[in-house]
C-alpha cells in the first residue's frame, strides 16, 4: 500500500467516502472497495503491521470482530486447547466441517504475510491432504493459496508453485505450524514448532483473485478437509523473522509484573492470579511481585498444557530476591488446582540454608542443587530440560549443575503452577513452606533454552 492510501485510511470519518488519486480505489469506513473487480465483495487491504487473531474462544470471528466466519456442517468448538482455557475450533472430517470467511476479503495477493497456527490432528493419513487455510477461487498456477498437511508434513502451495516441508507432524498432539511468504524475495518457508523446516523461491507471486478464506477445507473437486482441532490462528501482514517465530511457538508465558500487571505478555495470553497479601515493589527490571507479606500468599497460573506433556522440553527463567532465608517453595507444579493431586512437585525450592534445589520427574523425583542465595540480593535462575541433556540449573547465566539424560514423566494433563506456596501439596516432593521475597521477569518456554539464550536473559 502506498503512502497516499495509508493517509486516506487514517483520516476517513465514519460513513464517509473518499477517492484516492487513483480513481480505481474507493475507501468507505476505512475499507477498500473495488466493486467492478470483485463484484461488491468488501476488501481489507494490508497496512503497516496489521495482525489478526482467531482464538476460536466460542466465536468464529477474529478478536477485532473484523472477519466473521460462518461454520459449515455444524463445525463447532472443543475444550481441547493449547492455551488451557477457552475453546478451539473442532473439525470432523467425517462430516466435511469447515469455516468460511466470506467478507471482508483479506487481500493476500502480491503481499508478504505470516500465518501461525496451533493444530491438533486427529488423523494424518499419508495418502490424504488436510487443508488448514485456503484462498482458492481457481485451480491455476499461482492463483490458489493453500496451507495443507500433505504426506504428514507441512505444504505451502500457490498451485503448481509449491513448497513441501520435511518434518513429520504427529496425531493427537499440539504442533505449532508457520507459513511465511516474503513478497520482496518470493521466498516461501515453513516452520514446525518454531524451528525452520524448509524454504524455496517461488517461480511467481501469489496473484489469486479475491475470494474468502476457508479454514479446514480446500474447495476443489476432491473437497479435502482437516480432521482435528485448530487454535490461535494468527495472521501478520509481513514476513516474520525466525527468532520471532521461535518465540511465538515456544514462549508459553511471560510475566514482567510491571505496573502491577499479572497479565501474560506472551502469545497465548495465559493470565495469572494473585492470592493472599502481596504487593508490587521495585524489581530487577521495572516492578516485581512481593510475596510473603502474610502466610499463604502466592501467584497462580492455571492449566499449562505442554508442561503436562511427557518428554516435552521446557525452560523457566526468573529473577529471585529472597527477603528471608528459609526452606520455601518458589515454583510448585501439580495436576490438581490446589497444589496437590496424583502428580505434584516442587520444581524450584530453597533449602533452610538458602541453597537452590531444582527438580523434575522421571520414574521418581530427580533433583540437583545449586549455590546458596544471598538475602535481599537479586539472582537470575534458569532451569532447562530436554530428553537429550536432562535437567540443567543456571545461576546468573552460568551452568552450575545438571543431570544425565532421562525421560520426563509428566502428569498427562494440563498442569497448575504456584509461585511462593505449594498450598495443599504437603505430601509432594519439594519444600512445604511460604517463600518470602520478590519475583520478577518470569518466563516459561516449551523448548530447551541454549546457554546463549540464558546468558542474554541474565544480562537484561
Amino acid at each position: 500500500m502506498n503512502q497516499t492510501c495509508q493517509l486516506l485510511i487514517s483520516n476517513i470519518t465514519s460513513g464517509s467516502i473518499q477517492f484516492s488519486l487513483h480513481t480505481s480505489l474507493i475507501f468507505f469506513n476505512q475499507t477498500l472497495i473495488l466493486p467492478q473487480i470483485i463484484n461488491e465483495l468488501t476488501t481489507i487491504p494490508p497496512a503497516v503491521y496489521v495482525e489478526y487473531l482467531w482464538s476460536f474462544d466460542s466465536t468464529y470471528s477474529d478478536t477485532t470482530s473484523t472477519f466473521h466466519g460462518i461454520p459449515v456442517n455444524n463445525a463447532g468448538f472443543s475444550s481441547t486447547t493449547i492455551t488451557g482455557y477457552g475453546s478451539s475450533l473442532s473439525l470432523n472430517i467425517a462430516f466435511n466441517q469447515s469455516v468460511i470467511i466470506d467478507t471482508p476479503y483479506l487481500n493476500l495477493s502480491q503481499h508478504s504475510w505470516t500465518f501461525e497456527i496451533w493444530v491438533y490432528p486427529n488423523s494424518l493419513l499419508a495418502s490424504n491432504d488436510y487443508p488448514i487455510v485456503t484462498q482458492c477461487l481457481t485451480l491455476t498456477t499461482d492463483k490458489c493459496l493453500h496451507f495443507t498437511l500433505r504426506n504428514q508434513k507441512m505444504y505451502l502451495g500457490f498451485y503448481g508453485d509449491d513448497l513441501q516441508g520435511n518434518k513429520t507432524l504427529t496425531v493427537s498432539k499440539w504442533s505449532h505450524i508457520t507459513y511465511v511468504f516474503d513478497n520482496s524475495s518470493r521466498n516461501q518457508s515453513v516452520y514446525l514448532n518454531g524451528v525452520f523446516d524448509s524454504s524455496r523461491q517461488s517461480s511467481g507471486y501469489y496473484v489469486g483473485a479475491p475470494t474468502g478464506l476457508m479454514i479446514g477445507r480446500r474447495n476443489d473437486t476432491l473437497y479435502r478437509f482437516f480432521d482435528g482441532f485448530i487454535d490461535q490462528l494468527h495472521y501478520t501482514n509481513r514476513a516474520k523473522t525466525s527468532s520471532e517465530i521461535l518465540d511465538d511457538a515456544t514462549l508459553t508465558f511471560y510475566f514482567s509484573f510491571d505496573n502491577g500487571s499479572i497479565y501474560d505478555s506472551g502469545p497465548l495470553n495465559i493470565n495469572g492470579s494473585i492470592f493472599g497479601s502481596t504487593s508490587f515493589v521495585t524489581g530487577h527490571i521495572g516492578d516485581a511481585l512481593q510475596l510473603g507479606l502474610s502466610f499463604e500468599s502466592y501467584f497462580y497460573i492455571p492449566r499449562l498444557v505442554l508442561l503436562g506433556t511427557s518428554n516435552q522440553p521446557y525452560s523457566m527463567s526468573i529473577w529471585i530476591k529472597p527477603a528471608v532465608i528459609n526452606s520455601s517453595s518458589i515454583i510448585h507444579v501439580s495436576s490438581g488446582n490446589n497444589g496437590s493431586g496424583y502428580w505434584c512437585l516442587g520444581m524450584l525450592d530453597l533449602s533452610s540454608s538458602g541453597q537452590l534445589i531444582a527438580s523434575s520427574y522421571g520414574n521418581s523425583s530427580i533433583s540437583i542443587n545449586g549455590p546458596t542465595l544471598l538475602q535481599n540480593n537479586w539472582s537470575h535462575i534458569a532451569i532447562t530440560y530436554s530428553l537429550t541433556n536432562g535437567l540443567r540449573l543456571y545461576v546468573n547465566g552460568t551452568l552450575v549443575n545438571s543431570t544425565t539424560p532421562f525421560s520426563y514423566v509428566a502428569s498427562g494433563v494440563p498442569s497448575f503452577m504456584f509461585l511462593g506456596n505449594p498450598l495443599a501439596g504437603t505430601t509432594c516432593n519439594g519444600a512445604q513452606n511460604q517463600f518470602f521475597g520478590a519475583l520478577d521477569e518470569f518466563r516459561l518456554y516449551s523448548r530447551e533454552l541454549t546457554t546463549s539464550d540464558i546468558l542474554t536473559l541474565s544480562n537484561l
